[in-house]
């Protein structure tokens, strides 16, 4: 690996320990014999972390369902009247809960789909693991707050994993070919679905669309989308390459 490095100064196009055989540095799944695997199998060979994560999202919502979703969303959902007071732990709660199973559902529809490339590139390992979890914590409370930036004076609570799997959305299309750094956010095939993301999300959000998806799903939904979108673009490369430069030292 380091000698690969000497060669080559970027980490990108070097697999992470542990997962050669898993992909490459595009996130395209290979087989043994490192064929490119169809893009229609990711959602039905889902690595584990991704799994975990939805019987993690599953288990939550199931205990809602026990106490009451209202108040789950009431007490652990964020504000953001709460970064004024201080509380910044729903910036994370808030990540867990849902307001319904549609949203639920929604959520991790997108999680199965665009969750596989993304975990494979950052690898399979305990660390490529950690890695993986940390880039949805980073997108969903990044999405929080750009929620917060543009409307402080909100009162409805911000539940879910939407803007985190938003991210991953992001991830996901910048994973697509082998470019290296800005330039994978920078290809027309990324910049057209990021503008259909947009498009969609203003046309769809802002007319209280997402409401079908529970009672926590406000006409703001598509604000926290799209700010999830970008942090998931911006934090892609240098993701991936704290990811590399951690398995090389490790």
């Amino acid at each position: 690996m380091e000698q690969g490095l000497a060669q080559d100064d970027d980490p990108e196009d070097d697999a992470p320990d542990g997962d050669a055989s898993a992909g490459d540095a595009s996130g395209v799944e290979t087989d043994g014999a490192g064929r490119a695997k169809a893009a229609w199998l990711w959602p039905l060979e889902p690595p584990w972390p991704v799994i975990t994560l939805l019987g993690v999202l599953i288990a939550v919502f199931a205990v809602e369902t026990l106490f009451g979703v209202g108040a789950f969303v009431d007490q652990y959902g964020f504000r953001p009247s709460d970064l004024a007071q201080g509380h910044v732990a729903t910036l994370f709660t808030g990540l867990l809960v849902h307001g319904g199973w549609p949203h639920l559902l929604v959520n991790a529809l997108f999680i199965l789909v665009c969750g596989g490339p993304v975990a494979r590139a950052f690898g399979s390992s305990l660390g490529g693991a950690a890695a993986f979890y940390g880039f949805i914590v980073v997108c969903g409370v990044l999405a929080s707050l750009g929620f917060a930036a543009l409307n402080p004076a909100a009162t409805d609570p911000v539940v879910g994993v939407s803007g985190a799997a938003s991210g991953l959305l992001a991830a996901a299309c910048g994973l697509l070919g082998r470019d290296a750094g800005l330039r994978r956010v920078t290809r027309i095939a990324v910049l057209i679905f990021a503008l259909a993301w947009v498009g969609l999300n203003l046309a769809v959000g802002w007319g209280g669309g997402f409401r079908f998806l529970g009672a926590a799903a406000s006409p703001f939904a598509g604000q926290v989308h799209l700010s999830g979108f970008i942090a998931g673009l911006a934090l892609l490369a240098p993701a991936l390459w704290l990811t590399r430069r951690r398995s090389i030292t490790a």
